[in-house]
């Protein structure tokens, strides 16, 4: 289906939220090691993959019971 992710993307999305990492993101997410620094700038510029990525993030955010602001309050 035209605008969704295939699961390749997907799975660069779940871990581009979970590393911050592009190059590991598209290793794991089975893009070729060679190309994968090329791929994951190419992925997070893609505006369907980089909400997949904010939507990922959001989750893992939920599930851990954190949000940006208070990680930065307590860092400090």
């Amino acid at each position: 289906m035209k605008g969704e992710l295939n699961q390749r993307q997907q799975k660069f999305a779940d871990f581009m939220a979970g590393s911050g990492n592009q190059t590991e993101s598209a290793i794991l997410a089975g893009y070729s090691p060679e190309r994968a620094h090329v791929t994951g700038s190419e992925l997070v510029r893609n505006r369907k993959v980089y909400e997949a990525i904010i939507r990922s993030r959001g989750r893992i955010e939920e599930e851990l019971g954190i949000d940006p602001p208070m990680v930065c309050t307590k860092v400090r």
